[in-house]
């Protein structure tokens, strides 16, 4: 008689703006130059990409206090990176687990989550077609 539970549910599509200050970036190419800045690059991105890993563990587990600490560190790298987007989104999830606001700190800690994935995703591909 009614309609069924799955066909009430709609589906969200989150678009994100995944962005990089390509200036910072250039900046570093043309204080270090191509090579170096790769590598530095190379680095920075696996340290992202750990601590993202390491703020998600954190975050399954429970440990609000960890998941703060560990935003605020790779807040710092994303600016340093010329990740501002994610930078602020990470300032986001230290103040709303600061502010003991559960269902705020779900939301940011999974956009923190899908911003990290996707501005790496960014700075690979113009690594890749920088040559």
């Amino acid at each position: 008689m009614g309609m069924s539970i799955m066909s009430r549910v709609e589906q969200l599509f989150i678009n994100e703006d995944f962005t990089v200050d390509h200036d910072r970036l250039s900046g570093l190419v043309d204080h270090l130059g191509h090579t170096k800045a790769g590598d530095v690059l190379a680095r920075a991105m696996d340290e992202l990409s750990d601590r993202l890993a390491q703020l998600e563990r954190a975050w399954m587990d429970g440990d609000v206090e960890d998941v703060v600490r560990r935003a605020r560190g790779l807040g710092g790298i994303a600016e340093q990176m010329g990740m501002g987007n994610l930078s602020k989104v990470a300032r986001d999830v230290q103040n709303t687990g600061l502010a003991g606001d559960g269902a705020a700190l779900a939301a940011t800690v999974a956009r923190l989550l899908r911003m990290g994935e996707g501005s790496m995703s960014v700075v690979c591909e113009l690594r890749n077609s920088a040559g």
